[in-house]
């Protein structure tokens, strides 16, 4: 008895052995390639998504030498991958290159909803090339059937016959305002505008408050825009007479129907009630859209429309059908 517990004192006093560190293998970091070769001297370019015209012009490689230095930054891993979608979007853009670059000159000015007229007068402007009519058409024509590029090609058309008497400098004025427009609608987050016309009313409210004739921002006009919208109706010609008494008395009219139906909805809830112009105008922009949608089944009001707390949606959904 005396041996065992000498044996169990003598394993319990024995030192332990040192822990055996695991030693964690580092990230496999990204490959990169000499830049002396031809991958390595295409591969800022490819990265940064550059026409292939673009990289032929400042590497010098032409060719098949050309695509094999492109594919080597896929194939040996020094690139991911692109997917599909934005492939296609590189071929496009190098078969527009390769046919003289059209698209290259006038993508810039798609989100404006320019004419063929006007898009030709800012190009010659901004880069000094003369493209023709029949060229940015086609282009344009190209991406709507191909690729599904979205234009109010009907109120398009019938501005193409005003351009016809426009002065170039006309034209140029136009073609700021529309991109003042576009900035802004960029800076709210905003979809697109459905029409031109609401495109053409912004530029006018646009040029209307740099002549000081108005006092009113961007954001103020686009609420009188959709104030318009939701009761039927449509600015004046020259919003310049905004101020009638005519156009008070439907503004006054429409707004106090507005508050009246927002107070109604948020009776008994009013921490959920908008507190600002624009989120009001987003509430009632919904109201009349789902209003719309029960009434003729058009959806098109509803599509691309921001989210709204599940609550209040479920709140205006009751409202439309207590109506019915």
């Amino acid at each position: 008895m005396p041996a065992i517990t000498a044996r169990v004192n003598k394993e319990l006093t024995r030192p332990s052995p040192p822990a055996t560190v695991i030693l964690q293998p580092d990230k496999q970091t990204i490959p990169s390639p000499r830049p002396a070769s031809y991958a390595g001297r295409v591969y800022d370019y490819v990265r940064d998504s550059s026409p292939r015209s673009v990289i032929e012009r400042e590497t010098g490689l032409t060719g098949t030498r050309l695509t094999d230095a492109i594919r080597n930054n896929y194939r040996l891993g020094y690139l991911p991958t692109p997917p599909l979608a934005e492939r296609r979007q590189r071929l496009r853009l190098n078969t527009s290159a390769g046919r003289g670059g059209v698209w290259l000159s006038i993508r810039d000015y798609v989100p404006f909803c320019l004419t063929a007229r006007q898009t030709q007068a800012a190009v010659r402007q901004d880069s000094g090339r003369r493209l023709s009519l029949v060229q940015i058409q086609s282009a344009y024509s190209r991406e709507r059937h191909r690729n599904h590029l979205a234009r109010p090609v009907a109120e398009l058309t019938v501005e193409a016959q005003r351009d016809k008497h426009r002065t170039e400098r006309v034209l140029l004025e136009i073609v700021r305002l529309r991109g003042a427009v576009s900035a802004f609608l960029a800076e709210r987050g905003m979809d697109s505008l459905a029409t031109l016309r609401d495109r053409i009313n912004l530029s006018f409210a646009e040029k209307l408050s740099e002549l000081g004739l108005v006092n009113r921002n961007y954001t103020e006009w686009l609420l009188l825009l959709r104030l318009y919208e939701r009761h039927g109706r449509s600015p004046g010609a020259k919003w310049v007479w905004l101020h009638k008494a005519a156009e008070r008395r439907f503004i006054k009219q429409s707004r106090a129907q507005e508050s009246e139906l927002i107070e109604h909805l948020f009776e008994h809830d009013p921490e959920h009630k908008p507190a600002t112009a624009w989120g009001r105008s987003q509430l009632l922009d919904f109201h009349h859209g789902l209003d719309v949608f029960t009434k003729t089944g058009d959806a098109t009001l509803l599509k691309g429309f921001p989210s709204l707390p599940e609550p209040v949606m479920r709140r205006v959904a009751r409202q439309i059908a207590e109506e019915e």
